[in-house]
């Protein structure tokens, strides 16, 4: 019996891949019984064919007239993991949630650090120095929510603006959907 495991990936173009024994395979064609993959070297027609589940080789591998390439299986494996994630996001059911709808907070934090260090290209000393006092207004920050503060609020505008597309998210399924993408519009701003 064979040992070497069947790993499934996605094309850039959402067909099935699979990797076996080093070499990589793209979906050709399927039908009622199995999937036949055709390696994804171009130049070379080789097939292997697997069950419709694609974790079981039918008709094992024909030979290959060319080297096998493991070290892309992890960088599949990567691709598809952030594609997954990605179709994963969804800025409505975060919105629903009372969520963030994205790392803005990240970027407000960079900004503000940018301007505090105040220099186009700090030294190696400066930039040091600068990263050790953002490191103590953090856990002076963290010290007074633990002692029960209250962290501080977001700028008034952006309170109000999570509140309006709140309100048109609530609202989604009572609304014509072009009125309610008018809505959205309004509300953004590239």
């Amino acid at each position: 019996m064979n040992t070497h495991t069947i790993k499934n990936f996605t094309s850039e173009k959402g067909k099935a891949m699979l990797s076996y024994e080093g070499y990589i395979y793209t979906l050709e064609r399927k039908n009622d019984v199995k999937l036949i993959f055709r390696c994804q070297n171009r130049d070379y027609k080789g097939r292997c064919h697997t069950n419709p589940t694609m974790d079981v080789i039918v008709s094992a591998p024909t030979e290959h007239c060319h080297a096998s390439k493991p070290d892309l299986v992890p960088i599949l494996e990567f691709k598809n993991k952030i594609k997954s994630r990605a179709a994963e996001t969804n800025v409505y059911d975060r919105a629903v949630a009372n969520l963030p709808r994205s790392k803005n907070a990240i970027e407000g934090w960079h900004n503000a650090f940018a301007k505090r260090v105040a220099i186009v290209h700090p030294t190696i000393t400066k930039l040091t120095e600068k990263i050790r006092r953002e490191q103590s207004k953090f856990e002076v920050d963290i010290a007074q929510i633990r002692q029960g503060q209250e962290p501080k609020p977001k700028k008034l505008k952006y309170r109000k603006l999570d509140e309006r597309i709140k309100r048109l998210v609530d609202d989604y399924g009572n609304v014509d959907l072009g009125d309610y993408l008018k809505g959205l519009a309004v509300n953004m701003s590239l």
